[in-house]
């Protein structure tokens, strides 16, 4: 059995995600993804999203880190909120 534990905190960490797509005509998607953990709570989400179209289904990754150069090459693994912990 694989046993997980929640990273320590010391403090609250915000996160923010804000992205956008836009056609010739000016519409498109757009959205704002806000994370917060605070101190020995549940991490709580915010989604705002516009323009979204009901007959396409979106997917929505989180990666280890936030850089978006390169083609998201040094974005890392998808994220995982929680720590793996080897008890053997």
């Amino acid at each position: 059995m694989i046993v997980y534990e929640a990273a320590p905190l010391t403090r609250a960490k915000y996160a923010v995600c804000s992205f956008g797509t836009s056609d010739i005509a000016g519409s498109g998607e757009s959205g704002t993804i806000r994370f917060t953990q605070n101190l020995l709570k549940p991490l709580a989400t915010s989604i705002e999203l516009n323009g979204m179209l009901p007959e396409i289904e979106y997917e929505f990754r989180i990666r280890q880190f936030g850089y978006v150069d390169g083609n998201c090459l040094g974005s890392g693994d998808e994220y995982n909120p929680l720590k793996e912990v080897d008890r053997y």
